[in-house]
């Protein structure tokens, strides 16, 4: 299901269900929430807040949100000039107790962009991004990145 209004602000909805044919343990069900609201200020070039909540259960059985995990997240973005854009992302874990946040300049030529990202997240612990791969984010750091635009 998924949902959209604009009225003042912007809010939207959206939510699923995956069921498994075969039990695979917890992620037989999975159920997602997810609710959001932004809003564009007025000020200078325009500062735009967006605000969600993600709700996960992971179930083997249907609906029985018995294995919940919550993430709040909020970022805001500011266009400093015409090629400049400054934006700033933060989600807390409430299962975990964990804040990530990253900090990113973004700057756009012809064929190139440039992002230079401040970062301080969780060492440890479960990313959104559940896989085996390494998490390049975890800990306090920056990084930068030169992508080329075809």
């Amino acid at each position: 299901m998924d949902g959209k209004w604009d009225i003042v602000v912007g809010f939207w909805l959206e939510g699923s269900w995956t069921h498994k044919s075969k039990n695979v343990g917890i992620y037989t069900n999975q159920a997602l929430l997810n609710m959001g609201t932004d809003y564009t200020f007025g000020l200078g070039n325009g500062l735009n807040l967006v605000a969600e909540q993600l709700i996960i259960s992971l179930d083997e059985k249907a609906f029985a949100f018995d294995n919940i995990s919550t993430l709040t997240g909020i970022s805001a973005s500011y266009p400093t000039g015409l090629f400049d854009n400054l934006s700033a992302v933060m989600y807390y874990d409430w299962t975990g107790n964990n804040l990530y946040s990253t900090i990113n300049w973004q700057r756009d030529y012809n064929k190139f962009s440039v992002y230079v990202m401040a970062f301080s997240n969780p060492v440890s612990g479960a990313s959104v991004q559940q896989n085996d791969l390494v998490n390049p984010l975890a800990g306090r750091g920056l990084q930068v990145m030169l992508v080329y635009n075809h």
